[in-house]
């Protein structure tokens, strides 16, 4: 809409968010428009950000932009919204729009987020260590959404210099327009005690205890050499060194206290282990030499494979095909992990190669398997729509689409995104072993873990 030189778009509502862009041609600094919700005034916002389609279009520098998420408290009722040049101004194009009823999707969105992150979630993004000081920046999400005091700690001592920030990247997650929280922290504090383990946890200050235990983050020093950027990619989808070291090292130190707490075993303590799908050693680079001495793995990679048996002489390692069997002989292994494989396969090659374990696992054998499903659904942002299609329409079993991970080895679509619920491993994957225990996103705060044994006999 144009009037003495003021000109503007409210382009879209969506999800709470509004976007558009304004520009007052006589005035060099940028437009400022006034928002109101059901009449009611709400903020004042200036029109800076910088739009490349409004530069094609000859809007100037393109600098006229505009997005603004709405409080939550408008995702559940359907209300009017009018974008306005301030001090009374003309409305933009468009600039009246009745939001949709969000209610539906809120009250989906509120049953999957209460399940998901009954215990809280967090995510350290940076890291920064030196002899006397560590600094950690990341987001964190207390129990139930609430407003709960948090504390994040190294090796059981309290971050004191915590600061807490929105994060809106994370609140859209939630179908929250707006972080009013504040799920973003930056901390800080003194190494009291050097060493090359490093252990942080997020707590409930008072009681001084993990929200999960299970959601403990670790940062192993390793003197192994890291592989290359691609085998990287392949197996973490990026090239951060440090977001390597830490994934690898979180699964480790976490498988390791499965073993400890259901079965009062380390590695070492298994004849012979199989890591399927050990990519290039993201998580073996901890091993200790008599764990590795007893260690199998495998992986359709043959470049990782290359790479793990120049990096760890001491272990076995095959390529195999991406169907089973394998050449290995049956009965080889009573300990059998493989984090982040059944997460991309299909349902019927996830059932060829639950039955290629049964082969391969001895009578008593014990078996960790990682699956995507709640937090995971969360995490990668699926529809929340979508998620009782999953539940209900498709059985716990669903194929989120194409992953672009392994596209170098020319395995077209095998590679997918694959969501999996809890009562579809107990009634699917019971027919093969003994069920011993599920624990939602138990391996990287990202991944539910099923601990399984193939019983005697």
């Amino acid at each position: 809409m144009r009037f003495m030189g003021k000109v503007g778009c409210l382009d879209s509502v969506e999800d709470g968010i509004l976007k558009g862009w304004a520009q007052d041609e006589e005035r060099i600094t940028p437009a400022v428009v006034d928002l109101a919700v059901n009449g009611q005034f709400l903020d004042t916002i200036a029109c800076s950000e910088y739009r490349p389609d409004l530069v094609e279009a000859g809007r100037g520098c393109g600098d006229h932009g505009f997005t603004y998420p709405l409080p939550a408290s408008y995702m559940q009722s359907r209300a009017n919204v009018s974008v306005r040049f301030a001090g009374g101004g003309p409305f933009l194009h468009n600039g009246e729009r009745v939001l949709p009823d969000f209610t539906k999707r809120f009250l989906i969105s509120e049953a999957l987020f209460s399940r998901a992150l009954s215990r809280g979630l967090w995510c350290i993004d940076e890291m920064s260590l030196s002899d006397r000081a560590v600094a950690i920046t990341g987001w964190c999400i207390p129990p139930a959404l609430g407003r709960l005091p948090v504390a994040l700690t190294h090796n059981g001592n309290v971050l004191e210099d915590l600061v807490r920030f929105p994060r809106n990247d994370i609140a859209i997650k939630l179908d929250l327009p707006r972080d009013e929280i504040g799920f973003g922290f930056k901390a800080r504090g003194p190494i009291v005690s050097a060493g090359k383990t490093h252990q942080f946890a997020f707590e409930q200050p008072l009681a001084r205890r993990p929200f999960d235990a299970n959601q403990t983050i670790h940062f192993v020093a390793c003197e192994r050499p890291l592989p290359p950027e691609d085998l990287r990619v392949r197996a973490h989808g990026s090239t951060e060194e440090n977001s390597f070291m830490k994934e690898g090292s979180t699964v480790y130190v976490q498988i390791e206290r499965i073993l400890k707490t259901y079965f009062a075993k380390q590695f070492e303590d298994f004849a012979s282990i199989l890591d399927w799908g050990c990519g290039s050693g993201r998580s073996l680079r901890y091993f200790t030499h008599d764990a590795l001495s007893k260690l199998t793995g495998i992986d359709i990679d043959r470049d990782a494979i290359q790479w793990c048996q120049q990096a760890f002489p001491e272990g076995r390692f095959r390529t195999v095909g991406a169907t089973p069997p394998t050449a290995l002989p049956p009965a080889s292994f009573d300990l059998i992990y493989a984090n982040s494989v059944l997460t991309h396969l299909r349902q019927m090659d996830q059932l060829l190669w639950i039955e290629e374990l049964h082969r391969l696992a001895r009578p008593g054998g014990v078996l960790l398997l990682t699956t995507f499903g709640e937090v995971a659904w969360w995490g990668r942002k699926f529809p929340s729509d979508r998620f009782v299609e999953w539940r209900l329409v498709r059985g716990g079993f669903y194929e989120g689409g194409r992953n672009e991970n392994l596209a170098a080895l020319g395995i077209g679509d095998y590679y997918r995104n694959v969501f999996v619920s809890a009562d579809y491993i107990l009634n699917t994957w019971s027919r093969f072993f003994e069920i011993i225990d599920f624990i939602p996103a138990g391996i990287g705060n990202l991944q539910d873990l099923t601990i399984l044994r193939k019983q005697a006999g």
